[in-house]
């Protein structure tokens, strides 16, 4: 079964990769997170609190979200194509009691648009290798393909503009962008997703 809400404002979301909503009395799984290392997701289903985020990684996930609007902007600049839904949340519900979820940056009719902000190592191997060459961005964008009934999905990819290092890092714009399309049919089926849940809630058990 597949379920998709829109909430009202996107507030943010700190909690762990592995968490129960009693909203739904479900443990649910983050989109985000489900191509993760299966030890870290098992310790996170069990109640165990991951490591701190380090500041330098912190920093460019802060960079990603400030960049956000304007790289969305830019796709519809350059494709023509009006986005709408911004921070959707879709929902696949796995049994009687897993769910796994995400909020969307944005979606189109046919796809979802997933706004990415990277340095040009990252941006450079997407461009080259392929979403497959990303496990975790392929669970990811599958969750919210499937949830959201999109055919679809595009990494909206923003190539950083840097200037100076270290304490004098900055970003100071785009410096271009690149639009990676990839179909429903080259990502993981939602059976495929449902398998690896319950793979994972069978091992968090004790039972795997």
């Amino acid at each position: 079964m597949v379920h998709s809400v829109t909430p009202e404002l996107n507030q943010g979301d700190d909690r762990p990769s592995v968490y129960h909503d009693p909203d739904i009395d479900r443990w649910v799984y983050r989109a985000s997170a489900l191509g993760s290392c299966e030890r870290e997701l098992i310790a996170h289903r069990r109640g165990m609190s991951g490591s701190p985020t380090p500041d330098w990684l912190q920093t460019r996930f802060d960079e990603g979200h400030e960049w956000e609007d304007r790289i969305l902007n830019r796709f519809t600049e350059d494709t023509g194509l009006v986005l709408r839904g911004q921070q959707a949340r879709g929902t696949i519900l796995v049994g009687k009691n897993v769910a796994v979820r995400g909020s969307i940056d944005a979606e189109t009719d046919d796809a979802v648009v997933d706004a990415k902000f990277l340095g040009p190592d990252l941006y450079r191997k997407l461009i080259k290798d392929g979403i497959g060459a990303f496990p975790h961005y392929m669970w990811q964008q599958a969750v919210y393909a499937h949830a959201l009934e999109k055919s679809r999905i595009c990494l909206a990819m923003g190539l950083k503009d840097i200037e100076g290092e270290g304490d004098a890092r900055e970003v100071v714009g785009i410096k271009e962008m690149h639009y990676l399309w990839v179909d429903l049919a080259d990502l993981p089926t939602l059976g495929q997703i449902k398998a690896r849940v319950l793979k994972l809630e069978k091992l968090a058990s004790g039972d795997g």
